[in-house]
């Protein structure tokens, strides 16, 4: 089944802070994925 979202490999900093190193993610039809953490922790 073909993946409807790849990122790969990718990496963010907020002021020299890293939040995300070389992260990868795929997402079939049909998943479900969650993103969660503190308001204001920058999930959308």
């Amino acid at each position: 089944m073909q993946d409807l979202l790849t990122i790969e490999n990718i990496a963010k900093d907020y002021n020299g802070i890293n939040v995300i190193n070389d992260t990868s993610i795929s997402v079939k039809p049909g998943e479900i994925i969650v993103s969660f953490g503190p308001n204001g922790a920058g999930k959308a």
